[in-house]
Parts: C-alpha cells; sequence; structure tokens
C-alpha cells in the first residue's frame, strides 16, 4: 500500500506530464505562444558540461550526464501574456529535475525571497549592473517575456553554483484561477487564518476555494501574521497538490476537460518547450518514479523594504551536489 506521502509524489508526477499534455495541446492549437519553430526532432539537450570537474572536500565531482531540467515560474499578475504592460516579479519558482537515467524526477521549491544575485538590464535588454536582491525580482528587467524567463533563469543557474537549466514555463496566476474554477473548486482545510477574508474561516476549517479567494488563499503574505514567505509555500504546495488530485479526477470523468481548458489557459502561458521536446518529456515521465518536493534551507529575516531569505551555503553547495554532480571516477 502507498503512503500518503508517496500518492502525493504520483500525482505531482502525473500532473507534471499533464502539464506537458496540456502545452502540447496548446502548441497545436495555438503555436502563437510560443518562441520557436519545431524544427529540432532531435533529443532534448542535457549534459552539456558533463566532463567538467569540481572539488568538494577533496572529492572530485562530475555533472550528471542524464539530468533535464524545467524551471516552472509563476508571475505575480492575472492578465495575459501579451496584455502585459509592465513586468511582474517571479512569485512562484519550483525547478523540475529529471533523471532519464534513473528514471526518477524530482522538484526543487525556491523561495522568492531569496537573495541573489540578478542582471539588471536596460532598454536595450544589456546588462548594467548586477544586484544583490529577492530571487523574484530577476523577472522584471527585459524588454519581452522572453528576455525576462531567460533573466530569470541566469539568476537560478547562479545561485546553484552555474548549473544548466535546459526549458522555462512561465504562467500568470490567470491560468491557476481558471483551473481552479473549472474543475468545482478545491476543497482543503485552511493552514492559516483567513478571517480578513471571511469571519468563518479560521485556521483548519474546510473550505471550497472558488474565484478570488482560491488565488488570496495561494498569494497572502502582507495580510497574515506570518509575513514570511515560508507559510505561503506550505500553502502552494498544499493547494497544488490538492488541486492535481481534483484535476486528475475531473479529467477522468470528463475527456473534454483538457480540451476546454486549452482554449482559456494558453494566453496565460509562455515557454521554450517546442512540442516534439514536450511530448517526448510527457512519454517518457509515465514511467518515473517521484522523489519528492526539496528545498533549500535558510533563515527568513525583515530587511529595510522587504523580506530577505538567506539561504544556508553549505548546505546549498551539498544540496546542488546531490542533485545535480556524481563522484567522478577514472575510467
Amino acid at each position: 500500500m502507498k503512503t500518503r506521502s508517496e500518492k502525493n509524489g504520483l500525482l505531482l508526477l502525473l500532473v507534471l506530464g499533464s502539464i506537458l499534455a496540456i502545452l502540447v495541446l496548446m502548441f497545436t492549437f495555438f503555436d502563437r505562444i510560443f518562441n520557436q519553430t519545431d524544427e529540432n526532432n532531435g533529443d532534448l539537450n542535457y549534459g552539456q558540461n558533463s566532463q567538467a570537474v569540481i572539488y568538494y572536500n577533496s572529492v572530485a565531482y562530475v555533472p550528471k550526464e542524464s539530468l533535464e531540467t524545467v524551471l516552472f515560474i509563476g508571475l505575480d499578475a492575472t492578465e495575459e501574456i501579451g496584455a502585459m504592460t509592465d513586468p511582474h516579479l517571479a512569485d512562484f519558482l519550483m525547478l523540475a529535475i529529471m533523471d532519464h537515467e534513473s528514471k526518477n524526477v524530482l522538484f526543487l521549491h525556491l523561495n522568492r525571497d531569496t537573495m541573489a544575485y540578478i542582471n539588471q538590464l536596460d532598454y536595450a535588454d544589456n546588462t548594467t549592473a548586477t544586484l544583490y536582491t529577492q530571487l523574484a525580482r530577476g523577472h522584471i528587467f527585459g524588454s519581452s517575456e522572453t528576455v525576462r524567463c531567460h533573466n530569470t533563469v541566469k539568476t537560478v543557474e547562479r545561485l546553484l553554483y552555474d548549473i544548466d537549466i535546459d526549458h522555462y514555463v512561465s504562467m500568470t496566476m490567470g491560468a491557476v484561477s481558471r483551473i481552479n474554477d473549472a474543475v468545482g473548486g478545491i476543497t482543503l482545510p485552511l493552514l492559516a487564518d483567513f478571517t480578513h477574508v471571511d469571519p468563518a474561516y479560521t485556521e483548519g476549517t474546510e473550505v471550497t476555494l472558488k474565484g478570488d479567494f482560491a488565488l488570496t488563499y495561494i498569494r497572502a503574505r502582507g495580510s497574515m501574521e506570518d509575513k514570511t514567505n515560508l507559510a505561503r509555500m506550505e500553502r502552494q504546495k498544499q493547494y497544488m497538490e490538492q488541486l492535481l488530485t481534483v484535476y486528475l479526477e475531473n479529467m477522468s470523468a470528463d475527456s473534454d476537460l483538457q480540451t476546454k481548458l486549452v482554449k482559456d489557459v494558453s494566453p496565460y502561458i509562455h515557454t521554450d518547450l517546442t512540442a516534439h521536446q514536450m511530448a517526448r518529456l510527457s512519454e517518457k515521465i509515465q514511467e518515473y518514479s517521484f522523489s519528492g518536493t526539496d528545498a533549500i534551507p535558510g533563515e527568513a529575516k525583515v530587511g529595510d523594504e522587504f523580506m530577505e531569505y538567506y539561504v544556508d551555503e553549505t548546505a546549498l553547495q551539498e544540496k546542488v551536489l546531490s542533485l545535480f554532480y556524481r563522484e567522478y571516477t577514472e575510467e
């Protein structure tokens, strides 16, 4: 019998496949939302720097050659990607790490308040300075969503000691509310007190999230007793797991659900994955196991302007080594 954690992990794995399947449909019907044509029908490129040797505590390591990574970026916006006149913060950041050799998938949830070095870009998208600020702010620089995504990818790569991230998917919150209401809302016990929204919404109360409150639940921070991003990350994880459970149940009962959502959701998503690449990933991960959702240990502090999250550098180094490297052995 599977444990609750294993079931949640399986659901997340299946949902990643569902997300990719939805994106494949979107590419077919709405190829205008993608940046690249599907000219490259070869395998995905990964392990490009597989021979780079690094040392840690006198042990040699090389990058794992079998990894494929996709950075999911949730934007602090509700409008369609094409309708955005101003850049927005990256409120939600999660890196999907797929190991094609061990057939395993892991999600690395990144705290948007993490203090990191980001590139400041001018109107022509040239780097003018390097700022030490919140990870989320890397997405406010750039003349287009493509440039902003690349800047966020570079920021995360730099944070994780210059690993390579293969692809990205950005999405505004407008997509979440449409998926939420399309499946009839999400019922869950509140992990925090929301009596400022409704006097009946005390912590622990089971509530069906619909409309604006669904977004409030996963985004609220400033009005909460705990103003760090840590509690919000727990609500996001809880909501995502339950949403995926309900989505899969509804999809099995309504075969047209996925197609119906395509028209509603596609304007809110932007990615550099081609249809062929998404189809290949979706096919591969159906047989993969899921090893959970990880995070980088650290400490949240109140800064001069906003909340700041400082990672534990030793823990980060060891996590990067365990996730992206293997010990080097001479053949």
